[in-house]
């Protein structure tokens, strides 16, 4: 897994919940900023467990960040 991250060349938001029991959210964060090398930004939501991508604020939130992207340019 490490060299597939390293292969990573784009912009990476990284999105956890702290209380996800399968990738403990600080490991995922340590590997990630170890490993990622284009790592925009990392967001942690409370309460929240393994299946991010089900949050609707998880989603809304980078939904936001690409859409100011799109529109704007800035990062």
């Amino acid at each position: 897994m490490d060299k597939q991250l390293k292969d990573v060349k784009v912009e990476t938001y990284l999105l956890e919940g702290d209380k996800d029991l399968l990738f403990p959210f600080q490991k995922s964060i340590d590997n990630a900023n170890k490993h990622i090398s284009f790592l925009k930004e990392v967001k942690v939501f409370d309460n929240v467990g393994h299946g991010i991508e089900t949050y609707e604020k998880a989603m809304n939130y980078i939904g936001q960040k690409i859409s100011k992207k799109e529109h704007t340019g800035l990062n």
